[in-house]
């Protein structure tokens, strides 16, 4: 499972936490942030 898919999958149950996590830990690697917002939290 991707990481776009997992993130998508945590706001979907409100797991903030994790959420927030796997934000921060895809913005250390490098990616964009409009791809993380389009591809996992919208």
């Amino acid at each position: 499972m991707s990481d776009f898919k997992k993130l998508s999958e945590y706001v979907e149950k409100g797991n903030r936490n994790e959420a927030k996590k796997l934000t921060q830990e895809l913005l250390a690697a490098g990616q964009p942030p409009l791809k993380i917002v389009e591809e996992g939290l919208v």
